[in-house]
């Protein structure tokens, strides 16, 4: 509303104020047009050796949309509004900079943004990178093999018994799976299928955390840990960015020592330890989520041969921490396994509660009393 209200504001004034019969202004209008897109393929082009080194790499074909993507809009036009209200600017100058500000927003939109779908055709940049394709057609194959068994279980509903299969299978779009081996290089395709696996990664931490399996901390670790995995070329493992979560700690142990310190030393420990934990946990979770989706993403047996071994690389770290933490902390173990377990039985009951509601068992405000019940305990715990 607002950025529709400076746009109506501006075309006021222009309309009152503004003279257009000036051929002189109309002129530099074009050449300040002209110039702002020089100014921005400069920009661009100076940065694309940078971003290049730095791993972030564009291709000229995305500097190009970079270039011509420059629209202005409402905060050009209200900073220009807001000269033009100016006293201590003259009003000539404030009319002309309004009129140059103007016409460049009516330019940019009008020619480069009705433009840029066919410059982005033009590019080949509205549709998929030949490797991501190659995984989406593998991913379609898979779902259309779960499908046919779907279709299958039709007749044997009663509801649906005077239905075939052949008649509802036309409802199933069949991937083409012949193109999925002549598409891409496969390099590319083995970065865009460990790409994904790494998405699946990042979604299961927040599933996770959203289920009370791992913390908020743990979530935000683990999900940092997968943008490090991806940048530049996507690793699975190892993961040197979790290293620091994966050891134990190492308090100032002289500090145990003393009668007043010694306390908060421990506590300083178990929360680590605890945080750590979760972050050991989540990360198994997600290596077993990741492993269900080879069949259908692995583009071959060697891919999903080296990703399995990744992943039990990342097993075994995980798994060697816990046993650390029992040989180190033994007497620490079981309050922590405690915490855990006590934070995914209540998060489990509220979620019950509130399936409950949606199932229309208990009402808004039954739902909600027990719902505060159960916070209450989080907070006791």
């Amino acid at each position: 509303m607002a950025n529709t209200l400076i746009f109506v504001i501006v075309g006021i004034v222009i309309v009152l104020q503004l003279r257009f019969d000036d051929p002189e202004l109309w002129g530099k209008l074009l050449v300040l047009y002209v110039l702002l897109l020089a100014i921005r393929t400069t920009s661009v082009l100076s940065l694309m050796p940078i971003l290049k080194r730095i791993g972030v790499g564009i291709t000229r074909e995305k500097a190009g949309v970079l270039v011509w993507g420059a629209l202005r809009g409402a905060v050009s036009l209200s900073l220009a509004l807001t000269l033009v209200q100016d006293d201590a600017v003259p009003e000539a100058l404030g009319q002309q900079i309004l009129f140059l500000t103007a016409g460049i927003v009516v330019l940019t939109i009008v020619v480069n943004g009705s433009t840029m779908e066919w410059l982005l055709h033009l590019f080949k940049l509205d549709r998929l990178p030949p490797a991501k394709e190659a995984s989406l057609q593998k991913a379609a194959a898979g779902l259309n093999q779960q499908m046919e068994g779907f279709l299958t279980r039709f007749g044997e509903n009663a509801f649906f018994n005077t239905l075939s299969s052949d008649t509802l299978r036309k409802y199933v779009e069949q991937a083409n799976e012949s193109s999925v081996d002549s598409v891409g290089v496969p390099d590319d395709v083995n970065v865009a299928f460990m790409r994904r696996l790494l998405e699946i990664e990042r979604k299961t931490y927040w599933t996770l955390y959203e289920q009370g399996y791992i913390g908020r901390n743990a979530s935000n670790i683990l999900s940092a840990s997968v943008e490090v995995a991806l940048d530049n070329n996507p690793v699975i493992a190892p993961r040197s960015s979790l290293e620091k979560n994966l050891s134990l700690p190492k308090p100032p142990y002289w500090m145990l020592r003393l009668p007043v310190l010694n306390h908060k030393v421990e506590h300083w420990i178990f929360t680590h330890l605890s945080l750590n934990y979760d972050i050991a946990r989540g990360f198994v979770e997600a290596q077993d989520e990741m492993e269900k989706h080879l069949p259908e993403l692995a583009p071959s047996e060697d891919m999903k041969a080296y990703v399995l071994e990744c992943l039990e690389q990342n097993r075994h770290a995980a798994f060697n921490f816990i046993r650390m933490i029992e040989a180190e902390y033994a007497s620490l173990i079981s309050s922590l396994q405690l915490a855990s377990a006590r934070r995914l039985i209540l998060n489990h009951e509220r979620s019950l509660i509130w399936k409950m509601h949606h199932e229309g068992v208990i009402e808004d405000s039954e739902a909600e009393r027990l719902v505060s019940m159960v916070e209450d305990k989080m907070k006791k715990a």
